[in-house]
């Protein structure tokens, strides 16, 4: 759960959802025409999607329109699918980047401190997970990014340690 995400929703919410592919296509149809080259795909920790519904759905996408950069899966859904999907994270990553997936999205990583985590987003693991994720990408040779949200009680010294966490990983890709 994160308590700022207008996304999340529970198994059996009313309002709870999986775009279909055809919705898909259009908004990455919508992104060609106006000259983007890359499609954010993120959607949360579905209890029951594992990880062979992603790969088929990168292996469309990728057959469909092999010019656009598939940045996808955050680093919790990513640990999510790799959990349900009984799989050593390092396996369910190759399969991703296999089906497609060329780049992951920093989102989910809020605050890279178990404290501030634990408050507002405690379904998204801890930062260590957060970060063994991002690290077994690069030892892929995957690009990623990282995000910082504030403003949720963190200390300036979990921001400051936010940041060299997130630099201690670049350097480690040097």
């Amino acid at each position: 759960m994160c308590d700022f995400c207008a996304f999340y929703r529970k198994a059996g919410d009313e309002d709870a959802y999986v775009l279909p592919r055809e919705e898909l296509y259009k908004k990455i149809e919508e992104t060609i025409e106006v000259g983007g080259d890359q499609i954010l795909l993120q959607g949360g920790n579905h209890p029951r999607l594992k990880l062979v519904w992603y790969e088929e759905l990168f292996c469309d996408l990728r057959a469909k329109y092999p010019q656009v950069n598939l940045h996808a899966l955050s680093a919790s859904e990513i640990w999510h699918i790799h959990k349900i999907s009984k799989l050593p994270l390092v396996d369910a990553l190759k399969r991703l980047k296999a089906a497609g997936m060329g780049s992951l999205p920093g989102g989910g990583a809020e605050i890279l401190d178990d404290r501030t985590r634990s408050k507002i987003s405690k379904l998204k693991g801890s930062w260590r997970d957060w970060m063994n994720v991002m690290q077994t990408a690069h030892t892929l040779g995957m690009n990623t990014t990282a995000t910082m949200v504030i403003g949720f009680g963190e200390s300036m010294e979990e921001r400051a340690l936010h940041l060299l966490r997130v630099r201690d990983a670049q350097d480690e890709c040097l």
